[in-house]
């Protein structure tokens, strides 16, 4: 299966999910470690052009992040398609 990389980024401040997302695309979500990305980790993201999205302007515990991007997935995808449901 292919999926399409979805990072929830702390260096992010423009795009939202529910910007990037087509309704077609199987996603993966990436979260970084406590303490944000690397210069090199950030690079690597950039360079591949992988999608980057914020979660928000606070800096979150990882697990917390994930939580809170996996919601903000769901309701991203139920906007866009309410048979998701």
């Amino acid at each position: 299966m292919n999926y399409t990389p979805f990072v929830a980024a702390e260096f992010e401040t423009e795009k939202t999910f529910f910007d990037l997302y087509d309704k077609q695309e199987k996603i993966c979500l990436i979260f970084g470690p406590e303490g944000g990305f690397s210069q090199k980790e950030i690079n690597f993201i950039k360079d591949e052009k992988i999608n980057t999205f914020t979660i928000g302007n606070h800096i979150l515990r990882a697990e917390t992040a994930a939580i809170s991007a996996s919601a903000i997935v769901i309701n991203s995808i139920f906007e866009k398609d309410r048979k998701y449901y």
